[in-house]
């Protein structure tokens, strides 16, 4: 029998996980961080691991587990791309299948796309008013090209380490949005300002728009991911 390798932390790896264990099927579950485990639900059939890999972590793990009917079913998140591409070369060098999961596009129009974040922060430097971003941590630093770190309302898993990256990167704790939720819920408070977030789309650059009222139409604001390796 097959032993799938999942490479989670969006929803759609919870529920790949979910699948196999509600078929009685081992297998394992990697997550970047604690917090991915954590919101997992207690499985018989699913071993958790957390924590960062490196492309030679993947690549030692793969060859001690040579002897397995392993394959690699990658559902991490697509604006993740080093992860995907060390994934997908990891792979091919121990000659295991690997699979990758696509989401639709959610790309709607209109704002303002750029080719990339340090194309949009330079933009930003000469606006005005507050900066909501959801992209998530690892490129806030992206974001210092502002100058004022203080009008950026960073909203981020509820991880002590990444909090502390974003206080060192000096966003005020008070402006800093912890949570799993989306952001319709906190939408108002930046509203009539700058919203930028993740996108899952074919093509690569950065997309922001004018929030000129409160709206759900924040959800049409997003970040394209700049590379994909499937």
């Amino acid at each position: 029998m097959i032993r799938p390798l999942i490479f989670a932390g969006t929803t759609e790896g919870r529920e790949i996980a979910l699948f196999f264990n509600e078929n009685k099927i081992m297998a394992d579950v990697y997550t970047a961080t604690e917090y991915g485990v954590q919101v997992l639900p207690e499985m018989e059939y699913i071993n958790t691991h957390a924590g960062r890999l490196t492309y030679d972590d993947i690549n030692n793990m793969l060859k001690s587990r040579k002897d397995e009917n392993i394959i690699i079913i990658d559902a991490t998140h697509p604006y993740a791309a080093q992860i995907s591409e060390n994934l997908c070369k990891s792979a091919e060098n121990n000659n295991i299948k690997y699979f990758r999961l696509l989401r639709p596009s959610t790309y709607t129009g209109g704002g303002i796309m750029f080719e990339d974040i340090e194309k949009a922060a330079e933009y930003l430097k000469n606006t005005a008013g507050n900066i909501l971003l959801a992209i998530g941590s690892k490129e806030l630093a992206k974001y210092k090209a502002i100058g004022d770190m203080t009008r950026i309302y960073p909203r981020v898993l509820p991880d002590i380490n990444v909090i502390k990256n974003i206080l060192d990167l000096g966003c005020p704790l008070k402006k800093s949005i912890c949570t799993c939720i989306t952001f319709c819920r906190f939408y108002y408070s930046v509203s009539k300002q700058w919203t930028n977030s993740k996108a899952y789309h074919l093509y690569a650059g950065t997309f922001f728009k004018r929030n000129e009222y409160c709206h759900i139409k924040a959800y049409k604001c997003r970040v394209s991911c700049n590379k994909r390796y499937w």
